[in-house]
């Protein structure tokens, strides 16, 4: 049988070594096999490179005698990649899962210190801030012990025990309107630092094992930072229009909610994934 670059297959000893059935059968049909040459052949509409007209100056015709050595070490680095990926699959189930359920408290404890909660229901607000450096914390430790899987995970864990250790300091000292506008805003650019660090750590453990749902923390990302452009947008709107500014500022934080209700759901499928993962039992076909 020949091959699409004009090998015979049947004559290739490297074929079963590398779970080669050929060009038309094996690594030549579309998403069983990485071939560059039969993909070629397969979306220009040619049978054989031969009948190519470009033949003559076709760097991956050139190169057609490397093509089973490059597939080695493909699959030598995707057994790696997967043996790597069995050693952290546990270590990712246990603590994203726990950063799943943390979602909840945070966010209890973000209502609790509203104005609005606080004016209706006077000393929640303590209750809240406890309960905030306590969801603080805990986040941190998580990300902490995600850090020997990816670096990223323990730059986000320093962030955010600065982050809670900035904010203890700020409420002790007392700090109030302009004296606390800088810190503020301090502790905004290192949280969105944070979680940068944080949705792009889970989209870069999900490269290879779910590619969509790695996809969906980058988006997620770019949502929260045009989120927050647009709760800064409100503030300056409501210089020109109070009404229409708050109307912004309420719309921008519904969107806020709705990313930390994604962010829950995106966690739960995340930890799901490593917590079913398994390495492959034997080599790639």
């Amino acid at each position: 049988m020949e091959s699409c670059c004009g090998k015979d297959c049947l004559s290739c000893a490297q074929g079963p070594e590398l779970g080669c059935a050929g060009c038309r059968e094996g690594m030549g049909r579309p998403f069983t096999g990485p071939c560059e040459i039969a993909a070629c052949c397969r979306e220009r509409g040619h049978d054989f490179c031969a009948t190519c007209t470009y033949i003559n100056g076709c760097p991956r015709w050139a190169g057609r005698e490397e093509v089973p050595e490059r597939e080695r070490r493909r699959q030598a680095e995707e057994r790696a990649r997967r043996e790597r990926l069995a050693e952290q699959a546990p270590v990712l189930g246990k603590w994203l899962w726990w950063m799943f359920w943390l979602v909840v408290p945070r966010e209890l404890a973000s209502l609790m210190t509203m104005d609005r909660v606080v004016e209706i229901l006077p000393g929640l607000d303590l209750a809240g801030a406890l309960l905030t450096v306590l969801c603080g914390l805990a986040c941190g430790w998580f990300l902490w012990k995600l850090g020997p899987v990816l670096r990223d995970y323990r730059t986000a864990a320093l962030c955010q025990f600065v982050n809670v250790a900035a904010s203890v300091a700020a409420q002790a000292l007392g700090l109030r309107d302009a004296a606390a506008l800088l810190p503020a805003l301090g502790l905004i650019g290192l949280g969105m630092f944070r979680d940068y660090k944080v949705y792009h750590a889970h989209a870069q453990v999900l490269t290879g094992v779910d590619d969509a749902l790695a996809e969906k923390w980058r988006r997620l990302w770019k949502y929260l930072i045009w989120i927050l452009w647009g709760m800064g947008g409100a503030l300056l709107l409501m210089i020109v229009s109070p009404l229409l500014g708050l109307l912004a500022l309420v719309a921008a934080t519904v969107a806020l909610v709705a990313v930390a209700v994604t962010e829950m759901v995106y966690l739960w499928r995340t930890a799901k994934v490593f917590r079913g993962f398994c390495a492959p039992d034997g080599p790639e076909g």
